[in-house]
């Protein structure tokens, strides 16, 4: 198949951090940050170590794409004082949709989860888009889709280290892109994605 390898420099995310996470006890080796509304940095093994620049929502409709990072308003709440667990609404300035999502580092393993809910008029369609930095940088990761006991997975890895993104219900198409690609483009553009490809080398996104 495919392996496409080119992108745009890297870049991370803003450094203006709302919450910084981790869980509870020592079994769990990571820790995250999230910053407008959306989670930014995860960071495995050690709290030195990012894995990720962003993980994106994207609302699409037919004449619109919008990412909530930059056009909602987000309140942040923390759902209980002992329970290191932070939800995050967020509504869009137009009133087009709402997004909900609730954040935690899962204390028995080194994932972190969200719970994620949204509410929209017509029939937009929701996209997710992950940006690795595996290991501290945004060159260089190999990124590639594949099936695991029935289930997409999205992952990313470079110099022994590994990011991947899972989800509960089953993703209508995949993609592994590059930053500034067709794929990347394809939301802006054409409000959907039209093209898929199973692997992409350098400045990824999933």
């Amino acid at each position: 198949s495919e392996v496409v390898v080119r992108g745009t420099p890297a870049s991370w995310a803003e450094g203006a951090k709302t919450v910084i996470g981790t869980a509870l006890g020592e079994i769990s080796r990571v820790w995250f940050t999230l910053a407008c509304g959306r989670l930014t940095e995860v960071f495995y093994p050690t709290p030195d170590r990012a894995c990720t620049r962003s993980l994106d929502f994207v609302v699409a409709g037919d004449r619109f794409a919008s990412n909530p990072a930059d056009d909602a308003v987000h309140r942040y709440t923390q759902v209980d004082d002992g329970v290191p667990l932070v939800a995050i609404a967020s509504r869009d300035r137009a009133g087009r949709y709402r997004l909900e999502r609730e954040t935690v580092a899962d204390p028995r393993s080194s994932v972190v989860l969200q719970r994620v809910q949204w509410f929209a008029h017509g029939q937009p369609r929701l996209y997710c888009v992950l940006t690795p930095h595996v290991d501290n940088r945004g060159d260089s990761n190999h990124a590639e889709v594949f099936e695991h006991l029935g289930v997409q997975v999205l992952t990313a890895h470079r110099a022994g280290v590994a990011v991947a993104l899972a989800c509960s219900q089953p993703w209508a198409r995949c993609t592994a892109g590059l930053a500034g690609s067709t794929e990347a483009g394809d939301l802006r553009r054409h409000h959907a994605l039209t093209r898929c490809r199973a692997r992409a080398h350098g400045e990824v996104e999933l």
